[in-house]
């Protein structure tokens, strides 16, 4: 059900439920660049280092951003709003069955919520209607309702849903701190070409490190650059590569419940 959370991201790991600690022995820039250089976590998720860094990153989603989000979400579907019942109707009448497609994804902090997008497949496969509907990007625009009421960002990271995020956190030791930002539905990684759900580990991995850039780097200047070159192929610049650690042998941050 929606609110469920990772539950090492709750009473286990109190990284995100008291963000105040000011015993850390290092700063988040610190940690951060320890982490670069040695090719190590230097946050593990559970000391004080970790609750600066998610602190840290979370101050950076500024009134603007949230403010724009609610906005700009409210403006897309005002206008799309016409589309939703002739959707509807084209799904009902060429594949039957429910309008959408629900599943369990992993939003900010690792809470969980049931994200709704139109429905494309029979049986797993790909309908004529639903490769339209993909192509075009229909198919997601039942995500700005979500970008509406909170849970999403028009820019963030990658949505995923709860399996293939546990998935990831067990093959990759820093995974968890992507969940300092919201999802998105344009994300750093998707305007780089690795916006497409994929199951080869080394193309999810490449999509958790894109990322991770961008929550490494978020501001309200790079949210609305995005925006930009999603909109108009205005160039982003930040930085490409990351010096992070291949395997992960701790799976404590990012586990389902619910």
């Amino acid at each position: 059900m929606d609110g469920a959370q990772f539950t090492g991201l709750s009473a286990q790991n109190p990284a995100f439920m008291n963000l105040s600690y000011k015993e850390s022995p290092m700063t988040v820039n610190e940690s951060i660049l320890m982490e670069s250089r040695s090719g190590q976590p230097a946050v593990s998720g559970d000391g004080p280092a970790s609750h600066l860094f998610f602190h840290e990153l979370v101050k950076r989603r500024s009134l603007a951003i949230r403010v724009s989000d609610r906005i700009l979400s409210f403006l897309a579907l005002t206008i799309t709003a016409p589309l939703f019942p002739l959707v509807a109707l084209a799904i009902k009448l060429t594949q039957g069955g429910s309008v959408f497609t629900v599943q369990k994804g992993v939003g900010y902090r690792g809470f969980t919520f049931h994200a709704y997008t139109f429905r494309t497949k029979v049986n797993n496969e790909l309908t004529p209607l639903g490769r339209m509907l993909r192509a075009t990007r229909i198919e997601y625009l039942p995500l700005f309702a979500h970008v509406l009421t909170g849970k999403m960002s028009l820019v963030g990271i990658t949505l995923r849903t709860n399996d293939t995020a546990n998935l990831l956190n067990n093959r990759i030791d820093w995974f968890y701190k992507c969940y300092a930002a919201k999802p998105g539905i344009v994300t750093w990684a998707s305007v780089n070409g690795y916006g497409f759900a994929t199951d080869e580990a080394a193309q999810q991995r490449k999509q958790a490190e894109l990322d991770l850039l961008y929550v490494m780097n978020q501001s309200t200047s790079m949210y609305f650059r995005i925006l930009l070159r999603t909109l108009f192929a205005v160039p982003v610049s930040i930085p490409t590569t990351l010096n992070l650690p291949v395997t992960n042998s701790d799976s404590r941050h990012l586990q389902l419940h619910g």
